[in-house]
Order: C-alpha cells, then structure tokens, then sequence
C-alpha cells in the first residue's frame, strides 16, 4: 500500500504535468510520418512539429536506425493525441512484462516499479527505453532457460539504445558465453542490414551526424550519465576512470555471481557509464536495486532503499547528479567489498554449462 500510495503521489506531481505534444513520442511520430529516407532532415520533423505545437529543438534529430521507423510505422497511421496515449500504453506494459520475465523477485522488482520515479517518467513522456527493459528482462529469461543464441538474438533488441548496454557484452565474454554474442551479433547485424535497404548506404553518416549535434544533447547538468563530467580535460580523465572501474566491476561480478544477477549489474553500470543518458533510462536500474534491497548486507540494502526512493531524481533534475551517480556506483560495487568478495569465482567450465 505504501508503494501504491507513493506512486500515485509521484505521478500526480510529475505524472500529469507531461506535455502533450513535447514529449518523447512526438519523434517517433514523426519519423513514421516521414519514412525511412528522411528520418535525418531536421526540416521535416520542423514542419511535423509546426502543424501540432512547439516542441524542443532535440526532438527535431531522429536518433535511431532506420529500421526503427518501420517497427513504429503505426504511430503515423492515427491522430497525434491517439498515438500517445497507444505508445504510452505500450511502455507502462513494456515495463509490467518486462517484470513478470525476469527470474527472480517479481514482486519485490513490482513494489520498487510502482513507487518509482523513472518509471513514471518513462510512461508519461512514451520513452521507449522500456523496450530496452522489456529485452533485457526476456534475454535473460532465456538465459535462465539455457537459450543463449536465442538470448543474445532477444538481447540484440536493445540496439535502439546500444550506449545502455554496452555493459551486458562485457559480462559475457566474461562467462565465455560465446553463443549469447553470437546470436547477439547475428541479431544487430541484421537490423543494420535492413536499415541499409530501408534508407540505402548514406544513413550511417546522417544518423552519426544526429547523434553528435550538440542539440541532441539538451540539459546536460541532469544526466546520470558522465556527460558533464567529460567538459574538461581532467574531467574526462575521471569519466574514463570511473567507466573503467565499472567495467572490471562488471567483468567480476559476472564470474561470480548467477546470471541474473551478472545483468542486473551490467544494465546499472550502463546507466552512468555513458554519455548520453537520462532520469527515463534510470528504469534500467530497478533489476540492482531490487538485488540490493534482498542482500544480506546493511550497506548495500541502504544503497537499494536510497534508490528505490524518488530522492537522487530529485536532485538529479535540478542539476545535482552526484547523488544518483554515487549511488550507481555503490550499488555495483558495494558486493565486491571484501565481506561480499568472500564468495570464490566459479571455474569457467561450471559458467559455460549454466550460461551456455
């Protein structure tokens, strides 16, 4: 009850204040509106955006491949106002799937989703890194199944938003899961192959020329990513330290943990370890924080509660971070503390026959 009572007083303060034209499906929109050929002219989403109301200038950049315009082709079949309300719908049961996939502690992983603040942000504004969750969370159900071709093909669903997951390779070549990369990269592989026929060759370079614009890269002071850190030249000194020490985070947790758990810590690790992230993609964080809430361990079940609480998005939106960064940094690293580190590293030949 509790979490019930705190999400309806989170989504009745940030909730219903969404926009209903700027939001994050008014891209998306237009993109379906405009096909595959013209995903990269700014000009086009200008006009879009001039016939239904202002919106912010990164809106104006499709960021995706162009097979993602034919996946989302429906948004352009209806009215505006219906395709928003569909899409919204379609994360909030991105989000409730992606639940009921993962493998372990639904219900607390359901208790955390209800009172979250991302996860608000996600449905409200029709962010479609729900998606991601969703994929992730039936990858590694799959794993669990033992299918890792197949759970690599799933995974490679995630392409929509590969700088979320970059970590998730990581811990498998760290477990010699050689057939979750495999089918991993026969996924991505064929989405960029049907990107090529849908936009012809030139799409790379338009679709990179997006993604560097500066405009695509609004209020970089509320990033959980290590955007704003990397300003500087000792700034990006300490961006390339902290994702180094995720990275060997990762790469040990993953030998040492259940697989579950080696992706859970990949998705939060993803979530700083970038440049290019908001409080939306802090959804990918729930899977750590419920793994933290279930420890045995004071400091990393203090770390869970913290957030689990709406308070590090908080500061997070009027410009102070550090908190939430902290606290992702905590949460992958507070279980190889010495205490946790106890736990020996499985041979490799017992990680290939439950991971493989």
């Amino acid at each position: 009850m509790l979490c019930l009572a705190t999400g309806a007083l989170l989504f009745s303060l940030f909730g219903l204040r969404a926009n209903p034209i700027d939001n994050e499906v008014f891209n998306l929109y237009a993109g379906a509106r405009l096909g595959p050929h013209k995903l990269y002219d700014p000009q086009g989403f200008r006009a879009i955006a001039a016939s239904l109301g202002p919106v912010m200038q990164a809106r104006l950049y499709y960021c995706r491949m162009p097979y993602f315009a034919v996946l989302t082709a429906p948004l352009g079949w209806f009215p505006y106002a219906i395709s928003v309300a569909f899409w919204r719908s379609v994360q909030a049961l991105a989000i409730a799937w992606g639940i009921l996939l993962w493998p372990q502690s639904k219900r607390t992983m359901a208790m955390v989703a209800v009172a979250s603040l991302p996860v608000i942000w996600v449905v409200s504004n029709g962010q479609d890194v729900a998606l991601v969750f969703l994929a992730a969370s039936a990858s590694v159900a799959l794993l669990w199944k033992n299918q890792p071709l197949l759970a690599g093909a799933v995974f490679a669903l995630c392409l929509g938003k590969p700088h979320l997951v970059v970590f998730v390779p990581l811990a498998m070549l760290a477990l010699k899961n050689y057939r979750f990369l495999l089918g991993a990269a026969a996924g991505g592989a064929s989405q960029i192959l049907f990107s090529f026929a849908l936009a012809g060759p030139d799409w790379p370079k338009q679709w990179l020329a997006n993604l560097s614009n500066a405009q695509m890269h609004p209020n970089v002071q509320a990033m959980p990513g290590l955007r704003a850190l990397a300003q500087t030249g000792p700034g990006i000194g300490v961006a390339a330290l902290i994702a180094g020490s995720l990275a060997v985070a990762v790469w040990r947790l993953a030998r040492r943990r259940p697989i579950e758990e080696a992706m859970a810590s990949a998705l939060a690790a993803g979530v700083l370890g970038n440049l290019h992230s908001y409080g939306v993609d802090c959804i990918l964080l729930i899977p750590a924080v419920v793994m933290a809430l279930r420890s045995q361990r004071i400091s990393e079940r203090g770390v869970g509660i913290f957030l689990a609480t709406p308070v590090p998005y908080i500061f997070m939106i009027f410009g102070v971070p550090a908190f939430l960064q902290a606290g992702i940094l905590a949460l992958i690293h507070l279980p190889l503390a010495p205490q946790a580190a106890a736990v020996p590293e499985r041979p490799l030949a017992s990680i290939e026959g439950s991971g493989s």
